[in-house]
């Protein structure tokens, strides 16, 4: 083989190592990634999670719906069964040292559910911190879609967010009601607590073809005073509860002098109250509440 020869296949080889080390690198960039969460926090993995730890109820909900799991979570996370049996990292204020012996690869946490401070000293940890915020339904099926994304499951978390989809297409559209009940959502009897306007539980009530009576209220979770809650005349009162309280007799007795003559219908809170796979569901029980409380 003469000189040029000889530089040509050298020239090949340095070739064929660019290009072997560019794929490497090209692999190893698909195989990670970044996801900005509903804080507007970037959240960066190497690889999909697989030892995630869950801080609320509904984020638990969610990482089994797109048929993944979890190895820790909260004293709160009791659905489904198999989140009851997993180890348990505190409540609203995690213990650190529990979640440091689990060697996370993710944790999961959100607005409502956990303190700010928290989640912030979790990422001052190293650990990577997806955290939910949302304000409506779409936003609770977006961030599913997001865990699916994390954990390497994607498909199944599109293709159980079409299925919540299909329930909620059941339910009438807000516009093409115009006989619409007004609905007074409780979140707490005592004191009388309910929800504003920009919250997805007030998003529920629409999707199920109810007028919500808190609407225009202030942000959040608003508490009503005598002279407001009479105010509002409410076709029906929607009650979120829990297990022992689920009907009149277990109401304090100054919710039902205010209640009056007025319908009240209980809905398990965790069902109502839960941003994560259940709201078709609860659409679909609101849906039935409201069939009978046409004005």
């Amino acid at each position: 083989m003469d000189a040029r020869a000889q530089g040509i296949v050298r020239s090949m080889g340095i070739v064929c190592v660019i290009l072997v080390l560019s794929q490497g690198v090209a692999g190893a960039a698909a195989s990670a990634l970044a996801i900005r969460d509903q804080t507007g926090r970037m959240v960066t993995l190497g690889a999909p999670a697989r030892r995630v730890v869950s801080l609320a109820p509904n984020m638990t909900e969610m990482l089994y719906a797109v048929g993944a799991s979890a190895v820790g979570d909260t004293t709160a996370c009791d659905y489904p069964d198999a989140a009851r049996q997993l180890p348990k990292v505190g409540g609203m204020d995690p213990d650190y040292e529990s979640i440091a012996g689990l060697r996370p690869d993710l944790i999961l946490a959100t607005t409502s559910g956990n303190r700010m401070e928290a989640v912030d000293y979790l990422r001052t940890l190293g650990y990577p911190v997806y955290t939910s915020d949302p304000a409506s339904v779409d936003a609770v099926l977006a961030a599913m879609v997001d865990v699916g994304i994390l954990t390497g499951r994607r498909d199944t978390a599109e293709t159980a967010v079409s299925a919540i989809r299909e329930k909620l297409k059941a339910a009438p559209p807000a516009h093409a009601t115009p006989d619409r009940p007004r609905v007074l959502c409780l979140i707490w009897p005592e004191p009388i607590m309910t929800v504003g306007g920009d919250t997805f539980v007030h998003d529920l009530i629409e999707r199920a073809g109810g007028l919500s009576s808190t609407a225009s209220l202030p942000h959040g979770w608003p508490i009503l005073d005598r002279e407001s809650f009479l105010m509002l005349k409410p076709d029906v009162i929607v009650l979120a509860a829990a297990a022992g309280r689920m009907n009149r007799e277990s109401l304090p007795r100054s919710l039902l002098d205010l209640t009056g003559s007025t319908p009240v219908a209980f809905v398990d809170e965790n069902l109502l109250l839960r941003p994560g796979p259940r709201v078709g569901d609860a659409v679909v029980r609101l849906r039935e509440i409201l069939a009978g409380a046409r004005p």
